[in-house]
């Protein structure tokens, strides 16, 4: 498998990234530091990792990446990939940084390695340690026998998952039709699983009717509108004690004449209305005939005595509850209409949830006891002077009108009850039948099981038949192997991995300095990395085949301190293939390359080599653009021109002097590819032409970037001599381009005028 097209917004200056071509199986990418290499390969790097692992770290280390390279310039703050593959699927993801949402489309990947700076610095540190899985590799002259039962294996391993993919579909679409047709969520994948579909037996409750039954419970939710009646509508709006006591009360008229007393009791109305009328007229005559009444005001005044004695409070007491009472009345036959509607709704959900409704109470009022009371009161009204009891009677005409209620309310909670349990009842019935539509995939699937049960005995047959064969014919320490030959070929021969995976280095006799690893220069760390990266990939095979799926990236793999070893790394790198099939013999294809460089050399060394896809990827008003590369990307023509600049106007700053020394060492470079493209060995080029300037500058700079230098050469004249050696060395061996370098820069180098020296500060 092999990446076809990258898409990328809003990540760093990837602002809208993507290549124009499919990539091919080897593919060249030429960019200076900081036109967004790194930023690209980290991507792939943590991609690789979250799809791999799927677990919360790699995932929020996917999140910290992308949010600490969201781009300022883009219009949205919203990053998006995408990676389509060979196999014309496609991996995509979303990562919104307001909510730190990941979203992540497709799953097919391949394992994407990456070779940079920060494997060398994560593989070979202060201590090392080569402890890698041994692989079931064979090198060299197979076991025939061995060889036929690991084919067989693989065959059976790959029935076995096409099996076990049938069987996973199998428990998906249960699992489909059980939700189809119970509209449950309920976690049903310990019951609905493979390994019940795979059991030899299985014991699981099944019942036919059980989806009947689902079905008549239904499947909306269930409708709670009716509620309980309301006691209080049935209660008294008076204190029934203070009526009875009231009535119980001997309450004794004013004294008064029998005749008085007589016309009171009888026209007590008459009374009162008459006064009311006189108090509007204020005449002596009678209120209603209008006759002359010459004593009406001392009749009126001794009325007005009498109704405002306690004697006539109490019995106008007494007539407020007759119109309380009435009242009373008039409430409970407000409430008979209430409580029917109630009926009927009670009716239609006790219908639907199988609830008996036959001793529903029609809600009545009793007439009878209320005119006995009615009676009682105006017996109370008319004889003040006696005790009359209603109080038990009273009680009983409410508690008759509760009791209805509770009743009522009684059945109403009955049908509530079996409202709140229609969700148990469901899920009880899910449960029940989630054990049903296992049995029965169970059951549907016995060709399928036995299939399954047969090929894994046929593994495990074939597993012990390997295993005896190993014992006879052990296999060899592949990646010990790996890790040596490489080494050799690099030309690391006097560092070895021994039996015990430790790090050895060869001088009179063997070292082991796996623990002492600050004492290796950081070039020949680097090749021990290089060889480690392969070795690892290796290790995580059993079979060289496999090794098609893997994509390799390398991240500017060589660097300045390391050009003593170029074009060994350079040809480790180009000829990966080939030299792992020599050392496994196998033959051994990789899924795909990717080489990420800044260093001109490398690019017009494999581009010259290799078939590949060549881009160049730089900076564009901050924004990262990929684009078609030359052949060949070589600034020797630049460097030349900062040289002779430098020579003629020397520079005391300190970022000119860095640079300079910088571009010197490049020159060196270029020159010693000239001389020799099997060797980079400048450093004895340069001692051999007696220039102690450059040798020493030679081994002092950084590949990074222009800009970090441990830079020796600390005075404004030693850099300038540096200058004048390199363009001495160009005269002598190029003395055709030396002599159109003196043309074009007006320079002579024969000129030993310090004192004519401009010095730029």
């Amino acid at each position: 498998m092999q990446i076809k097209r990258i898409s990328i917004k809003n990540l760093s200056s990837l602002i809208n990234f993507e290549n124009d071509a499919d990539f091919l199986k080897t593919n060249l990418i030429f960019g200076t530091n900081g036109s967004g290499k790194s930023t690209l390969v980290g991507l792939l790097q943590h991609i690789d990792s979250f799809i791999y692992k799927r677990d919360p770290k790699s995932e929020e280390n996917l999140k910290t990446f992308i949010q600490s390279r969201i781009s300022k310039e883009a219009s949205s703050q919203v990053m998006t990939a995408s990676v389509t593959l060979s196999s014309s699927s496609m991996l995509s993801f979303t990562f919104d940084p307001r909510n730190r949402s990941l979203i992540v489309s497709g799953s097919s990947w391949m394992p994407v390695k990456v070779f940079d700076d920060k494997y060398t610095a994560r593989t070979i540190g202060d201590t090392i340690n080569v402890d890698f899985r041994e692989t079931g590799i064979i090198i060299g002259e197979v076991n025939r026998e061995l060889e036929e039962a690991r084919r067989q294996l693989e065959s059976l391993s790959k029935q076995l998952e096409e099996k076990l993919r049938e069987a996973d579909a199998v428990v998906n679409k249960t699992i489909r039709s059980f939700r189809d047709q119970t509209e449950s969520t309920i976690n049903v994948d310990s019951i609905i699983s493979r390994d019940t579909l795979l059991d030899a037996t299985c014991n699981l409750p099944h019942d036919s009717t059980l989806l009947t039954q689902r079905k008549q419970l239904g499947y909306s939710k269930p409708d709670r509108s009716i509620s309980e009646l309301d006691f209080d509508q049935v209660r008294f709006r008076f204190s029934a004690k203070s009526i009875a006591d009231k009535c119980t009360e001997v309450v004794l008229p004013p004294e008064i004449s029998v005749e008085a007393a007589k016309y009171l009791k009888n026209y007590t109305e008459f009374y009162r209305q008459g006064v009311s009328i006189y108090n509007e007229g204020l005449s002596a005559e009678c209120p209603f005939c209008r006759r002359e009444w010459p004593e009406s005001e001392e009749v009126i005044n001794r009325y007005r005595d009498f109704l405002q004695s306690t004697y006539s409070e109490k019995r106008k007491g007494i007539k407020d509850a007759i119109t309380e009472l009435d009242n009373y009345r008039n409430q409970i036959t407000g409430q008979i209409g209430i409580v029917e509607a109630a009926h009927t709704k009670a009716l239609a959900e006790a219908t639907k949830y199988g609830v008996d409704l036959s001793g529903w109470k029609i809600l009545t009022y009793n007439e009878s006891v209320h005119d006995e009371l009615i009676a009682l009161l105006d017996k109370k009204y008319n004889h003040m002077e006696r005790s009359i009891s209603i109080h038990d009677q009273l009680v009983a005409l409410e508690n008759l009108h509760i009791a209805n209620i509770e009743n009522n309310n009684r059945l109403i909670m009955q049908i509530i009850s079996k409202i709140d349990s229609i969700s148990q009842l469901r899920m009880t019935l899910n449960r029940k039948l989630a054990n049903h539509f296992a049995w029965e995939m169970w059951s549907d699937n016995q060709r399928l099981r036995a299939a399954i049960i047969k090929t894994r005995q046929l593994i495990e047959e074939n597993s012990a038949e390997i295993e005896r064969l190993e014992n006879e014919s052990p296999p060899h320490d592949v990646i010990r192997k790996v890790f040596n030959d490489l080494l050799n070929i690099i030309g690391l021969g006097e560092y070895t991995i021994d039996a015990n995976k430790r790090l050895n280095i060869v001088v009179d006799k063997n070292y082991d300095i796996s623990n002492e690893g600050s004492r290796i220069s950081s070039a020949q760390k680097k090749i021990l990395s290089l060889c480690y990266f392969f070795a690892e990939i290796v290790s995580e095979v059993d079979n060289p085949r496999d090794l098609k799926n893997y994509v390799l990236v390398f991240d500017d793999p060589v660097d300045s301190a390391d050009y003593v070893y170029f074009h060994s790394i350079a040809t480790i790198i180009e000829k990966a293939e080939q030299v792992l099939s020599v050392i496994l013999q196998h033959e051994v294809k990789f899924g795909q390359f990717f080489v990420f460089t800044h260093n001109s050399l490398l690019y017009d060394r494999l581009s010259t080599k290799w078939k590949s896809l060549s881009k160049t990827i730089r900076k564009e008003n901050g924004v990262t653009v990929l684009e078609p590369a030359l052949k060949t990307i070589n600034n020797y023509a630049e460097y030349i021109s900062a040289i002779c600049r430098y020579y003629k106007n020397p520079n005391s700053r300190k970022n000119q002097k860095i640079f300079i020394g910088n571009v010197i060492r490049r020159v060196l470079e270029i020159l010693s590819s000239f001389e020799s493209l099997g060797s980079n060995d400048f450093q004895s080029f340069l001692d051999g032409m007696g220039k102690p300037k450059l040798a020493l500058l030679a081994n002092h700079l950084s590949h990074e970037s222009f800009s970090r230098v441990l830079n020796p050469l600390s005075e404004v004249d030693e850099l300038r001599n540096a200058c004048k050696e390199v363009l001495e060395i160009i005269r002598e061996h190029h003395p055709t381009q030396f002599a159109t370098i003196k043309e074009t820069y007006q320079i002579d180098i024969n000129e030993v005028n310090d004192d004519a020296v401009t010095l730029v500060t």
